[in-house]
């Protein structure tokens, strides 16, 4: 599980779709059948620790508004009324 975890971990590094998606499953996928592992079984496990790389990473996030008095939707509600930076042109 470290190779194929440390090589879907650098496949995710490559530029690539938002999130890795794609490229996560296809180097996860290229680790196990090096390992010998079928490529349905190894599908089937890239997609399940991708999800759970994004649950995992949203609670957090979610604990961490939680622990700092905010909560979601006002915290979104000031990003989308934040005014963006211009540069001044000299």
């Amino acid at each position: 599980m470290i190779f194929v975890l440390s090589a879907g971990a650098f496949g995710a590094a490559l530029p690539s779709a938002p999130a890795g998606l794609g490229v996560f499953q296809g180097v996860v996928i290229a680790a196990f059948a090096v390992l010998g592992v079928g490529a349905e079984v190894a599908f089937t496990h890239a997609i399940v620790v991708h999800a759970l790389v994004f649950i995992y990473a949203n609670l957090i996030g979610l604990i961490g508004l939680r622990l700092r008095g905010e909560a979601l939707v006002t915290f979104f509600q000031r990003v989308l009324a934040r005014e963006p930076k211009v540069k001044a042109v000299e």
